[in-house]
């Protein structure tokens, strides 16, 4: 399954929150105790429980899946084609005027 950017954007603010409040022993303030690996991502701290059901149907229920969760391809966006030079059958990216 492909994320869209925002959502890798927000997997990987995730994960750096969660990277953060574990490897520091950060508690919450409702006295959880520190993050685990099987520590469920609807309480890592910016994931509600939207965000939680969006990663729930990625596969996406522990930290532990949230490390492991790797992507599968990755598409460079930096670089333009102009239209005369596409392809059939390449992914590319190109700029149009409006």
């Amino acid at each position: 399954m492909l994320i869209a950017p925002q959502e890798a954007t927000l997997l990987a603010r995730i994960f750096l929150e969660a990277h953060r409040a574990h490897h520091t022993m950060e508690t919450r303030q409702d006295s959880r105790s520190a993050y685990t690996p099987d520590s469920d991502v609807k309480y890592i701290k910016g994931v509600g429980p939207t965000v939680a059901e969006k990663l729930h149907k990625l596969g996406i229920r522990t930290l532990r899946d949230l490390l492991y969760y790797l992507p599968k391809r990755h598409e460079d966006r930096s670089h333009f084609t102009r239209i005369i030079d596409v392809q059939p059958g390449v992914a590319v990216t190109s700029n149009t005027r409006s």
